[in-house]
């Protein structure tokens, strides 16, 4: 039936947006993106982020493997 189609998330997205990963322990967000893009490419999505424009931002995507995708006006969106 088409409600058991909208039910079955992997139906449908084909995107992952990630708004805001934070942690207090240092490399621990690290390894949420690394898990978190393993698990998602699986899944055939695409990751997307909406980051601050800020050094600090830039180097954590950098770093764990993201590109630029976008810049906006008070944004920058990374893919993995």
């Amino acid at each position: 039936t088409q409600v058991r189609v909208l039910l079955d998330y992997r139906q449908w997205p084909t995107k992952a947006i990630l708004y805001s990963v934070w942690s207090y322990k240092k490399g621990s967000a690290s390894k949420l993106i690394k898990a978190f893009v393993k698990r998602m490419r699986s899944e055939k999505l695409r990751i997307i982020t909406m980051s601050p424009k800020t050094n600090m931002a830039r180097n954590f995507h950098l770093k764990n493997g993201a590109k630029v995708l976008k810049t906006n006006s008070r944004t920058i969106n990374y893919e993995y």
